[in-house]
């Protein structure tokens, strides 16, 4: 496996998920296809971190229409990184 921050579509930054920083939980969006194994070794050689736990989830597509024809918006896979007490993110410890 390739090691490539475009794996990495988005950081959330919600209300909930700001306030989940204190405890070193990260939330990421990320490429469907990917398991769990890989993205935790993933995101521990990417960002030099180890990670006490990973959580993942995809979240209900939406139901979207355009004229007479309907479908649904494409859906994702959002990861809960948590990781040591000691450690963390640097490059996100901006908020």
């Amino acid at each position: 496996m390739t090691f490539d921050l475009c794996v990495f579509k988005s950081v959330v930054f919600t209300d909930k998920t700001k306030s989940s920083l204190t405890l070193n939980k990260y939330v990421f969006v990320v490429d469907k296809s990917f398991t769990k194994t890989g993205l935790k070794s993933l995101v521990e050689n990417t960002f030099s971190v180890k990670v006490n736990s990973l959580n993942s989830y995809i979240p209900a597509s939406k139901k979207k229409r355009l004229n007479k024809y309907t479908g649904f918006k494409s859906t994702f896979k959002r990861i809960i990184v948590t990781l040591k007490r000691i450690l963390n993110i640097r490059v996100l410890r901006i908020f």
